[in-house]
């Protein structure tokens, strides 16, 4: 099994969502919360394209995908079958009082 890719996901200052983050064949499969991460729910909005509209993951029963955070910096599994197929993808929290940075642990599909 390959090293993981990390990959950066910023929310802004005052923002509720990060930028948008291009998977290239890759699933996440865990998150790396910082320390101070504001809000205990994290969700995902994915896009077929780059700028494309958003719209929640969401499991096989319909509900939307979330993980549960806290305000200490944590590694939280992800499930990563929903996210297989995924293109494009932003996390979306809590208004953030500062500029807070994700790091999104990921696989190649084949491995996820």
């Amino acid at each position: 099994m390959s090293k993981p890719v990390l990959i950066d996901a910023t929310v802004a200052n005052a923002g509720t969502e990060s930028g948008e983050v291009e998977l290239n064949g890759l699933v996440p499969v865990g998150v790396y919360v910082p320390a101070g991460a504001e809000g205990v729910t994290l969700t995902f909005n994915a896009s077929a394209s780059e700028g494309g509209a958003k719209a929640p993951i969401k499991d096989i029963a319909g509900v939307a995908y979330s993980v549960t955070i806290g305000a200490t910096a944590a590694y939280y599994p992800l499930g990563g079958a929903v996210f297989k197929g995924v293109h494009f993808i932003t996390l979306v929290v809590a208004a953030q009082t500062g500029a807070i940075v994700f790091q999104l642990s990921c696989r190649p599909a084949v491995e996820a």
